[in-house]
């Protein structure tokens, strides 16, 4: 499963920097901060507007 969501982050991280023109780190740290974002909002309980404020959240304190 874990081997699954990390292969899964590894092509997100190339979609995202091919189609936004980032670099791979960039992009691999985006798709870290979703990663991070959903596994917070499973132990956490939250909802998934909340997981998706949670998401940008962290993206934006990553790109600042």
């Amino acid at each position: 499963m874990l081997a699954e969501r990390l292969a899964l982050s590894d092509a997100l991280a190339e979609a995202l920097a091919e189609r936004l023109e980032l670099t791979l780190a960039e992009a691999e740290r985006l798709a870290l901060s979703d990663a991070l974002a959903e596994a917070l909002a499973e132990r956490l309980e939250l909802t998934e507007a909340e997981r998706l404020a949670l998401s940008d959240a962290l993206a934006d304190a990553e790109v600042d």
